[in-house]
């Protein structure tokens, strides 16, 4: 496959159906891709989590998500970005 080239609705599917059933505490899945790297693929996913959620736990969702993920046959590597909120409104803010 040539890399870059974005996964088949069966793999996002699959992907999904790992991620929502990966933690109670996963509100939403506010993006997901899923682009082929060689046969394998590389997955980019942002969770949802609630707003008073502590970082230890928040943190533990997301790494334990990304080696959940990378033990699939065919995901080379995850990136796991946690938030409070969908969308990146808060992140325009200027300082």
């Amino acid at each position: 496959m040539i890399t870059g080239y974005t996964a088949s609705p069966d793999v996002i599917n699959k992907l999904t159906w790992v991620i929502l059933q990966h933690d109670s505490r996963i509100s939403y899945i506010d993006d997901l891709k899923a682009f082929h790297f060689g046969s394998n693929y590389i997955v980019e996913v942002d969770l949802v989590l609630p707003e008073g959620i502590e970082f230890r736990e928040s943190h533990d969702i997301g790494e334990t998500l990304q080696l959940k993920l990378e033990k699939l046959d065919d995901v080379e590597r995850a990136f796991v970005h946690v938030d409070y909120e969908c969308g990146y409104k808060h992140h325009l803010t200027r300082l």
